[in-house]
């Protein structure tokens, strides 16, 4: 259960760092998330 609380926590900051970034980074962050999917 703790594994999951921490994974969807990081998922959301992940998300919430995609809408945040620049276009240029906006890839690299895509990137990232799409892995841990």
């Amino acid at each position: 259960a703790e594994f999951w609380l921490a994974y969807k926590k990081m998922v959301l900051e992940l998300e919430g760092a995609n809408r945040a970034t620049s276009a240029g980074d906006g890839g690299r962050s895509r990137l990232g998330f799409g892995l841990l999917r």
